[in-house]
């Protein structure tokens, strides 16, 4: 079972550097009950229906670039998140954290 995150608000045929992927195989497969990504293709993740609660989570970032390219990671994140000063290396953490926690 196979899911894959990749950002959503940029045409597909521009340059995506990036992405996420989860894979889960045998028997494992059967415990999935949810999966998704955020609509930036920061992580991917997969849910089982057990009581603890288990989940797979790949998330992906980048460090600021020496030379911040139109095609690098950093500049596609900033460009599709709509707000030009920010910092995807911080903010991944600011929206993932709260996504684990729930």
């Amino acid at each position: 079972m196979l899911n894959l995150g990749s950002t959503k608000r940029i045409p597909k045929k521009t340059v995506q550097p990036g992405g996420t992927m989860v894979l889960v195989s045998g028997a494992t497969v059967e415990t999935i009950k949810e999966s998704g990504s955020d609509n930036l293709g920061r992580w991917s993740w997969k849910s089982a229906g057990d009581e603890r609660g288990t989940s797979f989570i790949s998330a992906y970032t980048s460090c600021k670039p020496s030379s911040a390219g139109a095609t690098t990671v950093w500049v596609q994140l900033r460009r599709a998140s709509g707000v030009a000063d920010i910092d995807p290396h911080k903010q991944i953490l600011t929206d993932l954290v709260p996504f684990i926690k729930t």
